[in-house]
């Protein structure tokens, strides 16, 4: 190759390695676009999981969450209720009629849901003619299921609020 011949691809040369600069940042940009998106995602995944455990730990804690968790809990395996027999009555309808808190994670809520039936059925069953020691194995084996589901969603249960506090008539205000 003589030198003029060389001279006359130069320009050729730098030609292509000003394109092969230009494809090369365009991929490079693509590539990082793709990357910022997929972090974006991922980002946004973990922020929703936390909103939601966040949300699930604050049902965990609700009255009515509370009311099924212990005291109708309590009331099933032992007979004993705080309160007088009307309102656990008012508690029990609507409870059947399903108002009460639901969780987020879909796992939790199908349990929580379950749990809420049986106790119904069960309290109402102690209320008439009571239940089995096999009744209440069973429901304390649903219970710690459901328990367990929390645990593995939320992580550590979080601790029941002291001031939930069942009482028959609002607190007096004027105090």
């Amino acid at each position: 190759m003589t030198f003029e011949t060389f001279r006359e691809w130069i320009p050729v040369l730098g030609l292509s390695g000003i394109i092969g600069t230009v494809v090369t940042l365009v991929v490079k940009a693509i590539l990082e676009r793709k990357s910022q998106k997929h972090e974006h995602q991922w980002q946004e995944e973990i922020e929703l999981r936390r909103r939601t455990q966040d949300t699930d730990r604050a049902t965990y804690n609700q009255r009515v969450t509370i009311l099924v968790r212990e005291h109708l809990a309590a009331f099933i395996r032992g007979g004993r209720w705080p309160t007088d027999e009307a309102d656990l009555r008012r508690l029990l309808a609507s409870l059947g009629q399903r108002t009460y808190e639901h969780f987020l994670d879909p796992a939790v809520n199908q349990r929580w849901e379950i749990l809420v039936r049986k106790s119904v059925e069960l309290a109402s069953h102690r209320l008439s003619d009571g239940i089995t020691e096999l009744d209440i194995r069973d429901y304390n084996r649903l219970w710690a299921d459901w328990e367990d589901d929390c645990k593995r969603s939320f992580g550590p249960l979080p601790p029941t609020p002291e001031d939930i506090v069942l009482r028959r008539n609002p607190p007096d205000l004027a105090s």
